[in-house]
């Protein structure tokens, strides 16, 4: 196949052509989004249980579904989370278990507990999934709440007209409801319960929105309230707000979706009243473009580098058509890309960045050696397809290493392994179209003269023949006389080169055990958004908390204006802040600002700034700023605690506070026992047992006075009204009006509640969650990486509190979760991949060499370009993460290439008769200018995006980082200590008593 090909050019060049012009169309219809879709390996319960306190769900609701679904298959971990008047199940799932299956189970199960409360909802199961958001709609003015709810609606309508958009939800829905109050003199008067009435009306036609109610007493007038807005309040650069959220639902492109948005809302906005205006906000269609943008920047550019690279050593048509590998490779995977279910997406991109020096190491080993061919004085076609047979196999050993040695990426558990799966999909597919293009494509070309391409390319080659010349002497001399005098020195003194091989490594191990080059789970990047999360004690008034809000608002608008006075441009898009989401007590802001290289200042800073302008400000229980993305936890330090005494775990929980505030840089310390509102506790009396009251007559006769009884629901309009029956809201709202309750006795005695039954007043919990049928508390806390390094913290906890702790108590289980867990999860799983692809590379190795040994001084390139990883990201003052780890695997299949070449000529030159020590000479002097080619491609291919300013790129420059320094210093490795290793095997092999002989030669001397 190979001869074919290269004596028919035409074949060559319609296969290229097909390749790129394929490729190209492809790209056209190829899904657009941020990061790589996937579905979450969760499912939710959700009930609604109005009125109850979190014990009474926890109890009642909670407990009953946990025995219920224990003994499920396929459910990893339970999370449930009880409030005030609803419980919440997260259930987590293995990998790779079916969730319809488990999710159908789960059903089944809950459908069969028959001991729920009678005023609990049904129970609501879902399988979540992952939205995505293109931009939020802001609607926004001095206008009522309920305005710009309606409003909101109509402009959501119209956006939907539009066959470009297809899911728009409005934040804030109207809930309508349709309100019975009846005072509790009418109550005493006729005798009668709330569920009484509820059961009459259910049976009597009621004549809305007024009318009345026929009892054998007399006529109840009923007045009706149609709609009913929650609590949550919204505002936009200080004015009230509706927020409307806009998606992408299948192949529709975030530009495209945004696009028609704008479109719309230029025609809204004619039609919106002169009080109420719109404002795009969070738009990630910007967002994906500019990373396409920056990818594609840095893709060029590499592109350019690794050419000229190529151009300065080779002969310009040799460099031409060894970087034509490039696109081809790169249009056979976008034609490929549908098919593995990958789209062009943050990962996918940078993943084309990550190969795009290492693509062109076959095509060079396999030009240069046919270009070696040639000198031989043979034909351009006999020396292409005896240079390719030649160096064939090994060239494709090689790329089974590669691929083997991404194999890792595929073992990443959870989200974090979903996130970065585009990455092997889209290299793999390019590695092997560019064996294909190496193999088959190539030799054709070089085979051939191209003369149109020759005389194009002629000014670049009448450009760079100058420097071209001087530099292919150079290399030539830097091979036969600095680099073979250095190789044959190290021979001679191979234990010494071995022993410094060695202390490099040590060194770079005390760099990093030393705390010198630090390690974080995955790198922060500086954010366009700012979220303040605002709490006050539970139950606190709105309107306490709405002074909360104008004094945070009014700090930042200051800080805004000076920041703008400075730069003297604007330098955010808006504040928006939404009050009452979880609660009257709960504040949530977010400062919009523009783009980094826009307003010149890190958010990191802003948030500093207002946090020192804010002060301490009375009354707030926690204040949290966000200003930076983050992956797996929204927090650096997450301790979950669990003691089956909830007194001793509160206890436990102070102190460990206590001591989390000691540590230097340790902030944002919190805890989820946040004390909730006042509670009391009826407990029936001996006296009320007496009359024959029972427990739960009691309680739904004080639940319908107070939290009312919905009667039913009703259809109108299109919307599901709520018919609720409550005593009027003057007669609920204080304490007394508790203690002054009138129930009705068995016989319809009126009885005041204090006759009945004891009250007990005390403090509930806001919410208790529990985690695997145990109740647990979690502390957490953020660290300021400029003055510590959260895994000194997590050391320092799991050296000296945690073991103390736990001897005092006993019963007290301790684990860290967040960005801990996923941190031990995500390496747990690279070490089993780790080792899957250690054995693989280890088997290519042994079934090319024919040996159990020889692999091991390939595979010995592997820990010292490790080294060089780790050095690099000293040198450039990056932080070690995991996705530095996930580029030092992906470096141990790229550094054995070169080796594998080396021992590979080495044993050729065996073959041929030549002793030990000048064949290793012969064969370093002869790989010298492909190794140094391969490696200075390898890194002039990434050296733009390891160098990239961009804050979008910067989570993703450490896995550039350790192939390019890895691949750099492994260079040495290759050139160096892999021929003093050859040399070493073969001293091991005469130790062990084997006769005096060379590695391979069974009949040859050593030397």
């Amino acid at each position: 196949m190979i001869r074919w090909m290269a004596e028919h050019k035409v074949a060559a060049n319609l296969l290229m052509l097909i390749l790129l012009v394929w490729g190209g169309m492809s790209t056209l219809n190829l899904k657009q989004e941020l990061f790589p879709e996937f579905e979450l390996d969760l499912i939710r319960v959700s009930i609604s249980y109005p009125g109850a306190t979190p014990e009474e769900v926890e109890e009642s609701i909670i407990v009953p579904i946990e025995s219920a679904i224990e003994g499920i298959e396929g459910i990893k971990e339970l999370t449930s989370t009880a409030r005030e008047g609803a419980a919440s199940l997260r259930i987590e799932l293995d990998e790779g278990s079916n969730r319809k299956l488990i999710q159908d189970d789960v059903q089944a199960e809950i459908d069969r507990i028959s001991i729920f409360p009678d005023e609990a909802d049904s129970p609501v199961i879902t399988a979540p999934k992952i939205r995505r958001e293109v931009l939020n709609v802001v609607v926004y003015g001095d206008a009522p709440n309920r305005s710009l709810v309606e409003w909101a609606e109509l402009i959501k309508g119209d956006l939907l007209k539009d066959d470009a958009i297809t899911q728009v939800d409005v934040e804030q829905r109207r809930g309508f409801e349709l309100k019975i109050e009846i005072p509790r003199s009418a109550l005493q008067q006729y005798s009668l319960t709330m569920d009484q009435i509820s059961q009459i009306i259910q049976q009597s036609t009621l004549d809305m929105p007024g009318g009345k109610i026929e009892t054998s007493g007399g006529d109840l007038l009923v007045r009706t309230k149609e709609r009913r807005y929650s609590a949550l309040r919204n505002r936009y650069n200080g004015l009230p707000s509706q927020r409307i959220a806009v998606y992408r639902v299948g192949e529709q492109t975030p530009t495209e979706v945004s696009l028609a948005v704008k479109k719309q809302l230029l025609e809204i906005q004619e039609r919106l009243p002169e009080s109420i205006s719109t404002a795009i906000l969070n738009d990630r269609s910007t967002i994906l473009q500019d990373r396409i943008d920056l990818l594609v920047k840095n893709l060029l550019y590499g592109l350019v580098l690794v050419f000229l690279t190529l151009s300065l050593f080779l002969k310009i048509p040799l460099a031409f058509w060894i970087m034509m590998g490039i696109p081809i490779s790169y249009a056979g995977a976008m034609i490929a890309m549908p098919g593995i279910d990958v789209s062009i997406n943050m990962m996918s991109l940078f993943a084309f960045i990550l190969v795009l020096g290492i693509v062109v190491d076959d095509a060079i080993v396999v030009g240069e050696n046919i270009y070696a061919h040639q000198e031989m004085n043979k034909s351009p076609v006999m020396a292409a397809v005896d240079g390719a047979k030649e160096i064939g196999m090994p060239v494709l050993i090689t790329i089974l290493t590669t691929t083997a040695a991404f194999i890792p990426f595929y073992f990443v558990p959870g989200t974090t392994g979903k996130f970065f799966r585009s990455i092997p999909n889209v290299l793999i597919v390019i590695l092997f179209l560019s064996l294909i293009e190496a193999m088959f494509i190539l030799p054709g070309h070089l085979a051939h003269r191209y003369r149109l391409i020759e005389w194009f390319l002629r000014p670049l080659d009448l450009i760079l023949n100058w420097p071209r010349s001087h530099l292919s002497r150079m290399l030539k001399w830097l091979a036969e006389v600095p680099y073979r005098k250095t190789l044959n020195l190290s021979i001679r003194y191979r234990y010494t080169t071995l022993a410094i091989g060695l202390f490099m490594m040590l060194l770079c191990a005390g760099l990093a055990l030393g705390g010198h080059i630090r390690f974080t789970f995955f790198p922060r990047i500086d954010s366009d958004r700012i979220n303040v999360r605002a709490e006050l004690p539970f139950g606190t008034p709105v309107e306490v908390t709405e002074k909360v809000e104008a004094q945070m608002l009014k700090h930042a608008q200051t800080l805004l204006a000076k920041y703008e006075e400075e730069k003297g441009k604007p330098v955010a898009e808006g504040i928006y802040s939404s009050l009452g989401r979880g609660g009257s007590h709960t504040l949530n802001m977010r400062v919009y600002l523009k783009p980094l290289d826009e307003r010149g200042f890190e958010s990191k800073e802003f948030s500093r700034q207002w946090q020192r302008m804010l002060g301490q400000i009375p009354g707030l229980t926690n204040l949290s700023y966000r200003s930076r993305h983050r992956v797996a936890s929204e927090n650096d330090i997450d301790l979950q605690l669990s003691h089956p005494e909830s007194k001793v775990l509160e206890r436990v929980v102070g102190r460990f506070k206590e001591d989390l505030s000691q540590y230097p840089g340790v902030s944002d310390i919190e805890d989820t026992t946040d004390v909730g509102k006042k509670e009391v506790r009826l407990t029936l009396s001996d006296a009320g047992h007496a009359m024959g009251m029972n427990a739960q007559d009691l309680t739904r006769q004080v639940r319908g006075a107070f939290q009312g009884l919905e009667v039913f629901k009703i259809q109108r309009d299109g919307n599901e009204i709520s018919v609720m029956l409550r005593i009027p809201e003057e007669e609920r709202r204080y304490l007394d009006n508790l203690e002054d309750l009138v129930v009705l006795g068995p016989q319809n005695q009126r009885l005041a509640l204090s006759q009945v039954a004891t009250l007990d007043y005390g403090l509930s919990y806001s919410s208790i969650k529990r985690v695997d049928r145990r109740r647990v508390i979690n502390v957490t806390a953020n660290v300021d990486s400029t003055q510590s390094n959260t895994a000194e913290v997590e050391r320092s906890l799991k050296k000296d509190l945690l073991p103390v702790t736990q001897e005092e108590f006993p019963q007290l289980r301790i684990s860290f979760e967040g960005s801990n867990r996923a941190q031990q999860n995500t390496m747990k799983g690279v070490q089993q991949g780790s080792y899957i692809s250690i054995m693989l590379i280890f088997s290519l190795l042994a079934l090319q060499f024919r040996s159990y040994l020889q692999p091991l001084i390939v595979m010995s390139a592997i820990p010292f370009g490790i080294v060089g990883a780790v050095m690099g990201h000293y040198l450039l003052g990056f932080t070690l993460s995991i996705v530095s780890v996930l580029g030092m695997v992906a470096l141990s299949g790229i550094v054995v290439n070169d080796s594998l070449i080396m021992v590979d000529f080495i044993n050729r030159f065996r073959e041929q008769g030549h002793r030990l020590r000048e064949a290793v000479l012969e064969a370093g002097v002869r790989r010298f200018r492909p190794i140094v080619l391969t490696t200075l491609t390898t890194f002039f291919g990434l050296m733009p995006m390891m160098f990239e300013t961009s804050r979008q790129a910067r989570f993703l420059i450490p896995m550039a980082i350790s192939l390019a320094f890895g691949v750099l210093f492994a260079t040495f490795i290759t050139l160096v200590l892999v021929p003093v290793f050859y040399y070493l095997l073969n001293d091991f092999l005469v130790l062990f008593g084997q006769k005096k002989r060379d590695v391979l030669d069974k009949t040859a001397t050593a030397d």
